[in-house]
């Protein structure tokens, strides 16, 4: 479902960002959700379904426990995402989570995402999809989910309207702190306007104020080096 499908459609210049957005994540690799696939609301920061089908898929070794041993390994897997920090949560996407056998004496470590297999994840490009918050729940424009868990958003703006892109970061930093738990695990913002860029996100729980370099991604195209934003959302680099 894109994004407007999601919300009325209306004759404005963000429209076409939406679409250039959509057509230039699909073309490298992502998908967008299938109907009723995202919650009104992602209760958890996680999309459960889609998370237990991969996590199973890349941990073929799951299959291998007794039924008391698995159920033990799925809730301890659970219980970290859910509770532990973002440095945490970080070391986990990256290098896996490992899983104790007391029974056994033996030290499993699952995957969350597979690095050598890109094609073994599931990249989902979400609009609209919406998290708990205070004041009030957030909606970033788009939510990038790889197995299920939310690791990247993009806050879109006019890209007609000069210093538009400055908006999307304000939004974005409000986001760190209207929902910090979120960025637990999302790990970028990339904020599409007049300029396109993205910064690294953290959670501001403390409400602090940021000041937060951001960046620009280039590519090679034709020989020359071109600033392109959707290069760094392809699965294989993000």
């Amino acid at each position: 479902m894109s994004f407007d499908e999601k919300v009325p459609k209306l004759s404005t210049p963000e429209n076409i960002d939406y679409e250039k957005i959509e057509n230039e994540l699909t073309k490298r690799g992502w998908r967008l959700p299938r109907e009723n696939e995202v919650p009104e609301l992602v209760e958890g920061l996680i999309l459960r379904d889609i998370f237990l089908r991969q996590f199973e898929k890349l941990n073929p070794e799951l299959n291998g426990l007794e039924g008391r041993e698995r159920e033990e390994a799925l809730e301890e897997v659970k219980e970290k995402l859910k509770n532990e920090d973002e440095k945490q949560i970080f070391r986990y996407l990256k290098d896996g989570m490992k899983h104790t056998l007391t029974r056994k004496a033996k030290t499993l470590t699952f995957k969350l995402i597979d690095y050598n297999n890109p094609k073994n994840n599931d990249y989902l490009l979400a609009p609209q999809a919406k998290f708990e918050g205070t004041p009030e729940n957030i909606k970033p424009d788009y939510t990038l989910f790889i197995n299920g868990l939310p690791v990247a958003i993009i806050e879109v703006k006019s890209s007609t309207r000069i210093d538009s892109y400055e908006e999307a970061l304000d939004q974005i930093h409000r986001y760190e702190e209207e929902s910090p738990e979120l960025f637990r695990f999302v790990q970028l913002g990339i904020a599409y306007g007049d300029e396109k860029v993205y910064i690294p996100t953290w959670p501001n729980r403390n409400h602090e104020k940021r000041h937060t370099r951001h960046f620009v991604w280039k590519s090679q195209e034709n020989g020359e080096l071109k600033e392109n934003i959707f290069e760094l959302l392809k699965p294989e680099t993000l």
